[in-house]
Parts: structure tokens; C-alpha cells; sequence
């Protein structure tokens, strides 16, 4: 039977504290995974919203011009 010295405990207590760490810090990189998706599918939410007010814009754009050179041509 081997007596634990000060030594062995402390090793074992750090790497039990190790162990916690790890944990802790896979929490933390699979929140900042989670956070970095949601980003990235709001920034392609708001790309295609910006695309289809763009579209719009245009359509309208050349209504407009083709009323004021109609109204010209009277």
C-alpha cells in the first residue's frame, strides 16, 4: 500500500481541475460555435431581404422613368 505524499495529491488535484477546464472551455467553443452559425444564417436572411429590395427598387426605378419620359413626349 503506497501512502499519498503531498506531491500525488496535488498532481491528482490538478489534473481533476484539468479535467473541469477542459470541459469548461468545450462548453464555451461550442456556444461560440452556435453564436457563429446564427450570424451567419442572419446575415444570409439579411443579404436575401437586401437582394429583394433591391429588385424592387429597380422595378419601380423604371416605372418611374418611363412615366416622366411618357409625360415628356405630351
Amino acid at each position: 500500500m503506497f501512502l499519498d505524499n503531498d506531491e500525488v495529491v496535488e498532481r491528482r488535484n490538478l489534473f481533476k481541475k484539468l479535467g473541469g477546464t477542459e470541459s469548461r472551455l468545450r462548453a464555451c467553443e461550442n456556444i461560440l460555435a452556435a453564436a457563429t452559425q446564427e450570424k451567419v444564417k442572419f446575415m444570409e436572411g439579411a443579404s436575401w431581404a437586401v437582394q429583394k429590395v433591391m429588385s424592387e427598387s429597380e422595378i419601380h426605378s423604371s416605372k418611374v422613368h418611363s412615366m416622366v419620359n411618357e409625360l415628356k413626349m405630351r
